[in-house]
C-alpha cells in the first residue's frame, strides 16, 4: 500500500484506489479498471472518454510539447490507445475525430478549433 500526508488528513491507498486533487480538495476512489492509468509504463498512452485538457497535458507529460491556444477548445472527450506513437500521428488521430486542428513549430503545438 502506499500512503499520502496532507497537512490534515493520511491517506492509505490500497492496490487498485488512487487520489484525485481539485479545488474541493483530495478525494479517495477505486478505479474499476487499471489498465488505462498503468498504460504509461508500457509506453503506451490509453484515452478512455478522457477530457480534452487532460489529453493535452498527458501529451505534454509524454513527448516533452507545449499545447498553446487549449483554452479556445470546447471540452471533449477522447477515447484512443496509441502504442509508442510519434506525436504528429496522435494529433492527426485526434484531429480526424473532432473539430481540434493543430500546427506544430518544434516542442510547440498551436491549438485551433476548425
Amino acid at each position: 500500500s502506499i500512503a499520502y500526508r496532507t497537512a490534515t488528513q493520511d491517506y492509505r491507498l490500497a492496490p487498485g484506489e488512487q487520489l484525485t486533487s481539485s479545488p474541493g480538495g483530495i478525494r479517495k476512489q477505486r478505479l474499476p479498471d487499471t489498465a488505462p492509468v498503468l498504460a504509461w509504463t508500457t509506453g503506451m498512452l490509453w484515452f478512455e472518454q478522457t477530457p480534452i485538457q487532460e489529453v493535452f497535458s498527458r501529451l505534454e507529460q509524454y513527448y516533452g510539447v507545449l499545447f498553446s491556444g487549449r483554452e479556445t477548445v470546447e471540452q471533449q472527450l477522447i477515447t484512443g490507445k496509441f502504442r509508442r506513437e510519434p506525436l504528429d500521428h496522435v494529433l492527426r488521430v485526434i484531429s480526424e475525430s473532432t473539430d481540434i486542428t493543430f500546427s506544430r513549430e518544434g516542442q510547440q503545438i498551436t491549438v485551433r478549433k476548425k
